[in-house]
């Protein structure tokens, strides 16, 4: 194992790629194949395979094994797995078909990036935000007693953490930002209504009677193009790829002969 790593490393720094790594019976496996297969992994497992190539080249040598240990069963005989093949082959040719004539053939510009952000601007802007903070108790006496001490002028902040029995009473009852939806609408509800730094009366809720006091709200607002850059080209894209797609369906189509028995189709349907 450590051998074939060894003579791994030093034909890399050989500087020949074509140089043979190992041989598995009849198989050659060159420093090339080895490249090839790494560059073709997903990110996370191209990483892993580039700093242990020994374990990865073991893992060629045991599908060569197992290849031809296949083969010597006769297992391309079988009936089954030459359809399953076959369909495999299909599939194979197919998706390269398609990345040839559609997904090698998207290209966006950043001038269509721009050009779709001006005329969508509907649809990058932002929902406003709110800031709240509350304190949560589950009678409606303690709710009084709080609500009276917050008219006398004892501080928000101070009461949340002495009596709300809420996780965020250690923050002083800050629940943070939130977009319209994203909490009860009770809640929510209280929160629209007010303006910054104004204190609710008591709201109750599933979960108990709650004091809300509105710290902060962020208007809505156009995102920033670079901000949403990428989700553009997605879109774009995405719409490319469809026309390119139904393009060459259309293309395919139109040369071919089809023939459908529809009859046929309606009634094994009805079975």
């Amino acid at each position: 194992f450590s051998l074939i790593f060894l003579v791994f490393s030093a034909l890399l720094g050989c500087g020949k790629p074509n140089l043979e790594v190992a041989r598995v019976n009849k198989h050659i496996i060159t420093l090339t194949d080895v490249e090839d297969r790494i560059s073709k992994l997903p990110p996370r497992y191209r990483s892993e395979a580039k700093e242990d190539r020994a374990e990865f080249i073991d893992d060629i040598i045991n599908d060569y094994l197992l290849y031809d240990e296949a083969v010597h069963k006769r297992l391309f005989s079988d009936r089954d797995l030459k359809k399953v093949i076959e369909e495999a082959k299909k599939k194979i040719v197919i998706a390269r078909l398609i990345k040839d004539e559609v997904e090698d053939k998207v290209r966006i510009s950043d001038d269509e990036l721009k050009k779709y952000f001006e005329s969508h601007q509907s649809e990058f802007i932002s929902e406003p935000r709110y800031r709240a903070s509350h304190i949560l108790v589950s009678s409606s006496d303690t709710a009084k007693l709080v609500e009276d001490k917050l008219k006398k002028g004892e501080p928000f902040e101070t009461l949340a953490r002495d009596y709300s029995e809420d996780s965020t009473s250690k923050r002083g009852g800050d629940i943070g930002y939130f977009r319209k939806g994203e909490l009860i609408s009770e809640f929510e509800n209280v929160c629209l209504n007010l303006d910054i730094g104004k204190i609710s009366p008591v709201t109750k809720t599933q979960f108990g009677y709650h004091i809300i006091k509105l710290t902060d709200k962020v208007p809505s607002q156009l995102k920033n193009f670079d901000e949403i850059k990428e989700d553009i080209r997605n879109i774009l894209k995405s719409a490319k790829r469809k026309e390119l797609f139904n393009a060459l369906i259309t293309t395919v189509r139109a040369k071919a002969k089809i023939k459908i028995n529809s009859e046929l189709i309606k009634s094994s349907s009805r079975n």
